[in-house]
């Protein structure tokens, strides 16, 4: 009779629900992640920190400096001019090349420093050629050519040349003059100065003087 009903109470136990045992087998402890187990990334100390903002501040400096210099260099030699004067006179015709530099919108000479000053003279003087006007295109074709070698190539169209006659120019008739210095206007308008006609004149004596 127990046998029986022990027999039935085993019949009537429900079967285990799949789900269940699947619930079951989910409980189990899965192993940590790689990830929870690494260390964080040590961040830079402040010490580093510091050292990188003094070297980019230095740096900047240097660049700075440098930047200054070049600069004001470069200002320097902006602000250089040439002149070319020509003199004619009695016993010769000499070319004066003039460097000097702005200051305050006034021109500042320097005699003294090298290419601050250059003059070459030739002779005759440009009344020798009474009779062959033609003849002072030679010379004064020389002085040019000296000019130039003293003046930078890419200055001289922004250098002026000029010629002024003195002595030995007016003793000579007008026509004979304007003949002479209609020659040396032509040579200076080709010269690839910054030339106008009116600089070609004879000057008076009390020019002459100052």
């Amino acid at each position: 009779m127990q046998r029986s009903h022990a027999h039935s109470r085993l019949r009537n136990k429900p079967d285990m629900d799949p789900l269940e045992i699947q619930t079951r087998a989910g409980h189990r402890s899965s192993p940590p992640s790689t990830s929870s187990l690494a260390k964080p990334k040590s961040k830079p100390t402040k010490l580093i920190i510091l050292l990188i903002i003094a070297t980019v501040a230095i740096a900047l400096g240097l660049f700075f400096v440098c930047y200054s210099t070049i600069l004001s260099g470069w200002n320097r030699r902006v602000s250089l001019r040439y002149s070319v004067v020509i003199d004619g006179g009695s016993s010769g015709t000499r070319v004066h090349v003039f460097r000097y530099r702005v200051e305050s919108e006034k021109p500042v000479f320097d005699f003294v420093g090298d290419g601050g000053y250059a003059s070459m003279k030739l002779s005759p003087g440009l009344s020798a050629y009474a009779d062959n006007p033609e003849g002072a295109s030679v010379s004064v074709g020389e002085l040019v050519g000296y000019a130039k070698g003293k003046v930078p190539k890419g200055m001289l169209k922004k250098s002026d040349i000029r010629l002024m006659a003195t002595a030995g120019m007016r003793l000579l008739e007008l026509p004979v003059q304007e003949q002479i210095l209609e020659v040396t206007r032509r040579v200076l308008r080709a010269s690839g100065f910054q030339f106008r006609e009116d600089w070609v004149s004879v000057i008076s004596g009390s020019d002459e003087g100052v």
